[in-house]
């Protein structure tokens, strides 16, 4: 019985060596990627600020799915200017390689019939011709965007 006893204490200590070991990266500093070991910029926003938000989906127009290579989306046109970060910056491009972006209109443009939302999306990619789509909105929400290249 002692034997048992003591076999299943080594064993158990193993394991808990072994799962130290091996988990000891998870345990360090949360905002370092693992995988990289870039920073991760923590942000908690609450999105429901922006009266109006841009969800972009860039689709593969052969498959059907979701663009999963790096791209480039910029705007031109009235409000290009306006559009922002969900953390408040503006930028002149925006990057993605999962082909999907949410962006936001500057809370301090207002939307309206009279004064309408204008801008064109422009898609770079490396392997396909730029794409362009103008936009135009009279009113507030989210809006589902899905450009197939």
């Amino acid at each position: 019985m002692k034997i048992n006893i003591l076999i299943l204490s080594l064993f158990l200590l193993s394991l808990g060596s072994i799962f130290n070991i091996s988990c000891t990266s998870y345990l360090e500093n949360p905002l370092i990627d693992k995988e990289t070991g870039e920073e991760i910029d923590l942000l908690v926003i609450d999105a429901s600020v922006f009266p109006v938000r841009l969800q972009i989906s860039l689709i593969d127009s052969i498959s059907g799915a979701a663009f999963e290579i790096p791209a480039t989306v910029s705007f031109s046109g009235k409000n290009a200017n306006d559009i922002i970060t969900l953390s408040g910056k503006k930028q002149h491009e925006f990057h993605t390689s999962t082909g999907f972006i949410e962006l936001a209109v500057d809370p301090n443009v207002a939307v309206s019939e009279t004064e309408p939302l204008r801008f064109s999306i422009h898609v770079k990619t490396g392997e396909h011709q730029e794409t362009a789509k103008e936009f135009v909105y009279d009113s507030g929400g989210i809006k589902k965007i899905e450009l197939k290249l």
